[in-house]
């Protein structure tokens, strides 16, 4: 796997081991790091060669419901409210799309897709 900077978050990359056909932009939940879903990256690529995955890191922000700074992707103030930090949401919405953006520009858009755990 390639770590690199892009768009403001760490992100890694396993690259396809054929032909590049499909790309996964796989996300992680709170508190974890794209290095936590690279196990499973890489047993999905021993399926799928001709896949690209694109792991990034959510930056490090504070996170009020469990009182400490940890990789998230907006802050969840109180669980009733969790779509109450906006600013949060808008950022960590923008890096992603120009992450898809950009395999958007190297493949067809049907061929990239985005996933997520939390």
């Amino acid at each position: 796997a390639t770590k690199v900077n892009l768009h403001g978050l760490t992100v890694d990359i396993l690259s396809p081991k054929i032909e590049h056909t499909h790309t996964v932009v796989l996300m992680h939940g709170l508190g974890d790091t794209s290095e936590g879903w690279m196990p499973v990256a890489k047993v999905l690529a021993t399926r799928l060669p001709s896949f690209k995955f694109v792991l990034p890191t959510a930056s490090d922000r504070y996170v009020s419901v469990n009182s400490m700074t940890m990789p998230a992707w907006y802050d969840i103030k109180n669980v009733n409210r969790m779509l109450e930090d906006m600013d949060g949401i808008v950022e960590s919405s923008a890096q992603i799309s120009k992450i898809v953006d950009d395999e958007e520009a190297l493949l067809p858009p049907h061929s990239v897709f985005l996933a997520g755990f939390s």
